[in-house]
C-alpha cells in the first residue's frame, strides 16, 4: 500500500471530504453548520502561514487528516505551533495511520527550522510519551485539567534522524495499550473571541500512537 501525505493547498478538492470529518468529529456538537466548518478548511488551502491542514492518503484515497496550528491553548498564548486535530476515518483504524500523520506534522516543522512543537491532552499523555512528547506542566482550562506536552525537534534536524524518529514511533504503536477517551486539540481556529464556543474537542477518540486505534 501507497501512503502519502499531502496538504490542503496541494489537494483542494479533498477539502470537502476533511471538512466532513471535522463537522462530524468535532463541529457539529459545537453548533457549527457543516457551511462554517467548511469555510473554516477552505480558508487552509489559501494560507501563506497557519494553519495548515494535511489528508493522509491510503492508494490516492483520503484516510485521515491533521493540522498544524500557530494557537491553541488559551491560557499559554505564547507558545506556537500546536499539533492539532488528528483524526482517521474509522474504517481505517488500527493500521498506525495516527502515528504517520504525526510525523508528518514532526517533518514539516523540521522543514520550517522549527525547534519545538506543542500540545495538550487529558487522556493520552503516555501515548504521547511513547511518541517521544515530553510533559513539561499541567494546565487548568474550561474546569479541567490538561498535561501541556513539548515535542523537541532538534534532534531531527536531518531526514535520517526523522526518519529513524518515526520509525520508532510506529515501533511504540505497537507496544501501546488502548486509551478510550483520548481528547483531542483544535485543528482551525476561528477568532478568538468565539474560541471557549469553537473549541473542536471529543470524548470519544482512543491512542495517537495506538496500531489499533488511530484517532487522537
Amino acid at each position: 500500500m501507497t501512503l502519502e501525505v499531502v496538504s490542503t493547498a496541494e489537494r483542494p478538492e479533498l477539502v470537502p471530504t476533511v471538512a466532513g470529518w471535522v463537522w462530524g468529529e468535532f463541529w457539529r456538537g459545537h453548533g457549527h453548520t457543516l457551511e462554517q466548518t467548511l469555510a473554516a478548511v477552505s480558508a487552509t488551502v489559501t494560507a501563506r502561514d497557519l494553519p495548515q491542514t494535511y489528508i493522509l492518503l491510503a492508494d490516492g484515497r483520503p484516510v485521515g487528516t491533521v493540522s498544524l496550528a500557530a494557537k491553541d491553548l488559551e491560557e499559554r498564548p505564547e507558545l506556537t505551533p500546536w499539533l492539532a486535530g488528528v483524526f482517521v476515518e474509522p474504517e481505517s483504524r488500527g493500521r498506525g495511520y495516527a502515528a504517520r500523520l504525526v510525523a508528518a506534522v514532526e517533518g514539516v516543522c523540521v522543514k520550517r527550522s522549527i525547534a519545538t512543537l506543542w500540545l495538550y491532552t487529558r487522556t493520552a499523555e503516555r501515548i504521547y510519551a511513547r511518541c517521544g512528547w515530553r510533559t513539561v506542566e499541567t494546565v487548568a482550562h474550561n474546569g479541567k485539567t490538561y498535561a501541556l506536552m513539548r515535542r523537541d525537534l532538534i534532534g531531527l534536524s536531518s531526514a535520517t534522524a526523522l526518519r529513524r524518529r518515526q520509525n520508532q514511533c510506529a515501533v511504540n504503536a505497537i507496544k501501546a495499550p488502548t486509551v478510550p477517551n483520548a481528547r483531542v486539540v483544535e485543528p482551525l481556529h476561528l477568532p478568538q473571541r468565539h474560541a471557549a464556543a469553537h473549541r473542536l474537542v471529543s470524548d470519544r477518540l482512543p491512542s495517537l500512537c495506538q496500531d489499533a486505534s488511530d484517532r487522537v
